[in-house]
């Protein structure tokens, strides 16, 4: 007869056992191996008799990075966003090269990368500088004029593009006389057996000289050698002299330039912050978070200031010739209705009227 019920002690005993996990007890857990859920490990500031400090925290090897962290002088080839190389790292992680703010993003970028810097932009960027970036959010309006957030769409200031420098230094090469040197130094006569071949020392052309150019081009040529020396092309630390293109004149001489922000500037002003604005790298921890911020604000800033020129390069799947350029100028100036048509092309909308187009 025991041996009969043996199977159903068996049962109820299993059963009660199982049955009774995750219930509340005020008894220790049963531990039939402890090994397995009491493993030997360190814990913070703990004592070791491993090491030979007698620390468990133990300071990293010089040069370690944590995964996903790569810094800014880490290999250029290792560093990837979403799998996409990134041209330098020096310049991903704080927007310069060798200290110059960089007008471009160091990896290629996506429409999905546009969508998610406007995410953010919306999240973090908002509240002070306002939906399409004038400056005019919540926070700046309730401060009542005590916080004032960049206007992204100011009047930029002018400047004079290197193209345009460039062109008008060789017309003052054209302009120059150029004339021999009359009184050549004279050769020292040095023994063979002490003769020191002595480095050629870089002497600047006969037309850069007072004597080719006159005191007046001469002033001019410094100015313009100082122009090209430049980082920032006239404009301050940070921009950049973008030209405009006019299609009234075929002088590059005459070409003028607006400064703008550049994309690497905005990208340091988010991770680090400026004057009464707190930097956003604890927020926006990943750099592609803040390039992608980044080129959503150059997108505001073209949304309302874009030069037409490039609104109808962009637009038309060819160029235009110049006569039909011009005219096209004429009538955006006069009002005219230009817009896109089903084969992607730039044309006025009477003309699509007439087609049947839409």
């Amino acid at each position: 007869m025991y041996t009969k019920l043996l199977p159903l002690v068996l049962c109820v005993f299993v059963s009660g056992t199982f049955g009774c996990r995750g219930s509340k007890s005020s008894e220790p857990p049963v531990h039939l191996n402890p090994n397995m859920d009491n493993q030997d490990k360190y814990k913070p500031y703990r004592a070791s008799t491993f090491f030979k400090n007698k620390r468990a925290m133990q300071t990293p090897p010089e040069g370690t990075v944590p995964v996903g962290k790569l810094g800014a002088d880490s290999p250029d080839w290792k560093v990837r966003v979403a799998g996409r190389k990134v041209k330098s790292a020096k310049q991903f992680h704080t927007g310069q090269v060798n200290g110059v703010y960089q007008n471009e993003v160091p990896y290629s970028l996506t429409k999905a990368d546009l969508e998610r810097g406007q995410d953010r932009y919306g999240i973090y960027c908002t509240p002070c500088h306002g939906i399409a970036g004038f400056g005019n959010g919540t926070v700046a309006d309730r401060s009542r004029g005590k916080l004032k957030p960049t206007n992204f769409h100011d009047t930029p200031g002018e400047c004079t593009p290197k193209s345009a420098v460039a062109a008008k230094l060789k017309n003052l090469e054209a302009t120059a006389v150029i004339q021999a040197p009359t009184n050549p130094a004279e050769e020292t006569a040095v023994e063979p057996s002490t003769a020191v071949p002595a480095a050629p020392a870089e002497q600047a052309p006969a037309w850069k000289s007072v004597a080719a150019l006159g005191e007046e081009g001469f002033a001019s040529l410094q100015a313009l050698e100082k122009e090209l020396a430049d980082p920032y092309n006239g404009c301050a630390e940070g921009y950049v002299c973008v030209a405009n293109a006019n299609e009234l004149s075929s002088d590059p001489t005459a070409q003028e330039g607006q400064c703008q922000r550049s994309i690497g500037y905005t990208y340091h002003v988010i991770t680090n912050g400026i004057r009464s604005m707190k930097g956003y790298k604890h927020q926006l921890t990943e750099a592609s978070d803040r390039w992608a911020v980044a080129a959503y604000v150059r997108a505001l800033e073209l949304s309302q200031a874009s030069d037409r020129n490039r609104v109808v390069d962009t637009f038309s799947d060819r160029l235009v010739a110049p006569p039909t350029q011009s005219k096209m100028f004429q009538e955006l100036d006069s009002g005219g209705a230009y817009t896109l048509s089903k084969a992607q092309k730039f044309l006025p909308q009477s003309k699509l009227n007439k087609r049947g187009e839409k």
